[in-house]
Parts: C-alpha cells; structure tokens; sequence
C-alpha cells in the first residue's frame, strides 16, 4: 500500500438555501459555517488537502453576491475543487457546481438557472 494517499477536504451542502445570516450561525450545517470552512481552505497558502469535494444536494440556490464571492476563489484556487450535484440543484447553487474545476452529476439530477431580475422585473435587454 502507498503512503502518498490523496487528502480531499469533503463539503456538503443540504437543502437549506445558501444565505449568509447576520449574527452568530446557528449550527454545523448553516450555510454561514460552510462557507467560511469552504472560504478558509481556498485562501489557505499552505492547504494541507490536495482535493476539496463539495456536494450540493437538492438546493434551491441563494445569496448570489455570497455565491459569485466562492466561485471566484474555486475558479483561481490552485487546489482543484471538485463538484457534485445530487437531486434538484437551483439558481445560485447550480452557479457553485458549475464553477467546479471538475463536475459530476448523479443520474437524475437537474440543474435550474433561471433569468437576471433587475429590481423585481425580469430583464428584457432594452
């Protein structure tokens, strides 16, 4: 058996929407938590992991602007990070696992993207 065992960091991400909550997080699997887990291993220099997973399981999407702020740290982080979608995976949370330097989708997954809503209407491009 080899010694250089690859280390992968695993994230998952249930069905709660993705919102950064003001105050304290209300537990292990807010959405607050991962992201600051997921934000500490990408801007980590000296990343002990060599691959992070993150699993996205039936999740309606959420906080853009919080979404758009990870996937430009997956998009330049050196670490290759590894996206699943598992079930129904909506709006800003199908942005995350489409930002995955690799992407896997189980085989009755659907991803749902939807419009830009311009303050409340839909964007018509005039």
């Amino acid at each position: 058996m080899s010694k250089d065992k690859t280390k992968i960091k695993k994230f998952y991400i249930g069905v709660e929407p993705m919102i950064l909550k003001n105050g304290n997080s209300d537990g292990r699997n807010s959405f607050n938590s991962i992201y600051k887990d997921i934000f500490d291993h990408l801007t980590n220099g000296d990343n002990k992991y060599d691959e992070i997973h993150i699993y996205i399981n039936n999740n309606p999407g959420g906080d853009f602007h919080a979404t758009m702020g990870l996937i430009e740290l997956i998009k330049t982080s050196r670490v290759p990070v590894i996206t699943y979608a598992i079930g129904n995976v909506s709006s800003a949370a199908a942005l995350l696992f489409m930002s995955g330097h690799s992407r896997y989708m189980y085989p009755n997954s659907k991803l749902m993207f939807h419009g830009v809503l311009l303050n409340k209407y839909p964007f018509s491009g005039n």
